[in-house]
């Protein structure tokens, strides 16, 4: 037995392996053929519950809704991708304006600098200004505590 080159497990009988080696008497699992269960999803011989049905209606891995005939018509698909293109078109016209407008900011930075300002300092300023006046006043006074601390004031 040892001399057969296969191993040491080779020569043993089924009942003198060890209890991790011994093979299983249990049935091999039965694998689930997936077109049974799309079948009885879509009801197919019983009768869906409503609850049921309105989980039914959205099947996020088959890629969105599963629209059957009668569950919406063309009136309402029509009024849905109507409103659907007005919110997109409303949404590029404003990308528009924003793109506009900061290509408006870069000019007028780019005149600033032409005539010699620092922008970083106007870009501060603006933030600056923006701010509650108490919230400035506080964040100038950690800032002073801040460089005071480390011995630049």
């Amino acid at each position: 037995m040892a001399g057969s080159g296969r191993g040491a497990a080779a020569g043993l009988l089924a009942g003198d392996a060890p209890a991790g080696l011994r093979a299983s008497r249990c049935r091999p699992r039965r694998r689930r053929d997936p077109r049974r269960s799309l079948h009885r999803r879509a009801g197919a011989g019983r009768r869906a519950r409503p609850r049921q049905a309105a989980r039914q209606a959205f099947e996020p891995h088959r890629g969105g809704f599963r629209v059957t005939t009668g569950d919406i018509t063309d009136t309402t698909q029509t009024v849905a991708a109507g409103q659907l293109r007005a919110i997109i078109e409303r949404i590029e016209r404003l990308n528009e304006e924003a793109k506009a407008i900061g290509d408006d900011k870069k000019e007028i930075f780019a005149e600033a600098r032409g005539s010699g300002f620092d922008t970083k300092a106007i870009k501060t300023l603006i933030r600056l200004r923006a701010m509650d006046p108490s919230q400035r006043q506080e964040e100038e006074g950690i800032l002073d505590l801040y460089m005071a601390a480390l011995g630049m004031l």
